[in-house]
């Protein structure tokens, strides 16, 4: 079935800090199969938000646009859950606009879709959220659903960037109480240290969260978030961290031991 539409809950016309460097188009899609603890979309949950676009509407956006942004990003939600459709979409802005990378941005839970939009060269990176431990009871703790399945999903995921040589950026977005322990974030690195290019640290803004019962706590102060991004650094190459305090910045050294 050839589709000509897709479900679009909101667009952003020039975000500078979805993709370092570029200046991107975001483009956010209907509905998720997480219920994140610390989402800041949980508006997009339901697959009913937002309203279909046919592809013609969004490539005019994307051409009329052009001379802002130079990338464009799929989020959401969860936007492989719109499968066939982001498929056909990319192959319609690939051959129309060739010059313009996109940006797939998900949770990792659906690796059939990545693989397709891979294997056709239709996507220039990924970046994933890698919410807690990779582990199954930890997993559930934020997302809220049965997380069994979804975690060997997200490491096939990783797996298929890697075999296709595609930039994969991991972000773990910082939850007081959550996934802030030090022993937390130094474990998360070790699973995916042998998948991941760039690995950016978020602090979570509370009043946002989807959960009414985080949004009095106070967000990961900045000193906790740079040493967190120095314990990561121990291990990879590029790590950064996200904060209302300093932006985007680039962790540049280490912390050589890791203390509770």
């Amino acid at each position: 079935m050839i589709r000509t539409n897709i479900r679009i809950a909101g667009i952003e016309y020039s975000s500078t800090i979805d993709w370092y460097g570029k200046v991107a188009i975001v483009f956010f899609l209907s509905g998720c199969n997480f219920r994140c603890i610390y989402c800041h979309n949980y508006g997009l949950f339901r697959g009913s938000s937002g309203k279909p676009m046919s592809f013609e509407e969004i490539i005019k956006i994307i051409k009329d646009n052009s001379i802002v942004s130079n990338a464009i990003i799929f989020t959401g939600g969860e936007p492989t859950l719109q499968g066939d459709s982001l498929i056909q979409l990319c192959r319609r802005i690939k051959e129309e606009i060739s010059d313009m990378p996109i940006m797939i941005d998900t949770n990792g839970s659906r690796p059939d879709i990545l693989y397709k939009l891979m294997d056709e060269k239709l996507i220039d990176r990924v970046a994933l959220d890698v919410k807690h431990r990779l582990r199954p009871n930890y997993y559930e703790d934020i997302v809220r659903v049965n997380s069994n399945y979804y975690v060997d999903k997200i490491f096939v995921s990783m797996k298929w960037a890697k075999h296709y040589g595609i930039p994969l950026e991991i972000r773990t977005t910082v939850v007081p109480g959550v996934n802030d322990d030090p022993l937390v974030i130094d474990d998360i690195v070790r699973i995916i240290k042998n998948y991941v290019d760039d690995f950016i640290l978020q602090q979570c803004i509370m009043e946002y969260c989807s959960d009414v019962g985080l949004r009095d706590l106070k967000s990961v102060e900045y000193r906790e978030m740079k040493m967190l991004g120095q314990l990561a650094k121990r291990y990879l190459p590029r790590v950064y961290i996200k904060t209302l305090e300093n932006g985007f910045e680039e962790i540049t050294n280490c912390l050589l031991l890791l203390t509770q």
